[in-house]
């Protein structure tokens, strides 16, 4: 499969989200969880969030699940009204209300694999190595915008194309 990186834009009011609560007064998580915290002195939910997952695993001496509860309650309690969503999803979203169409990769199989086509509105950036086909797969995107709607063009419409 082709990898796809779709680019977005998403922006956090910092004084709006509690990276700065106190993991005391936030999360309510298994008392040794809790311990290990403060043995490692972990006071500030800003402090959990910027290690890996294995990382806390090493420092807090607990099992990966007790780490994925941890990260949990603490992006919980960050961004509360809001669930943490990939920019991809975010993306998705975005381009479900815009209601932006879509060019066909001129191949079934393509299509069905990449949700139905390339968004018209975005970045898509491919890659691969030397020889895979990436000028090739842009030559026939250019070759599809020139069909009509109906056979998954753009009757004709712009696309802009960086080899």
């Amino acid at each position: 499969m082709l990898p796809l990186l779709l680019t977005s834009v998403y922006t956090i009011n910092m004084e709006e989200v509690g990276i700065d609560k106190t993991v005391k007064d936030s999360l309510n998580l298994h008392p040794r969880i809790m311990k290990a915290l403060q043995k490692c002195g972990l006071h500030k939910i800003s402090s959990i969030l910027i290690y890996s997952t294995n990382d806390l695993c090493r420092m807090l001496h607990v099992s990966s699940q007790d780490v994925e509860s941890l990260v949990s309650a603490a992006s919980n309690a960050v961004l509360p009204s809001r669930p943490l969503v990939t920019v991809q999803e975010l993306f998705m979203r975005q381009a479900e209300l815009c209601n932006w169409g879509r060019l066909s990769w001129g191949c079934p199989i393509l299509d069905a694999q990449l949700g139905g086509g390339v968004l018209v509105a975005g970045v898509t950036e491919l890659s691969g190595v030397s020889g895979a086909g990436k000028t090739q797969l842009c030559l026939q995107l250019s070759l599809m915008a020139q069909l009509g709607k109906e056979q998954g063009g753009l009757k004709g419409g712009n696309s802009d194309y960086c080899v």
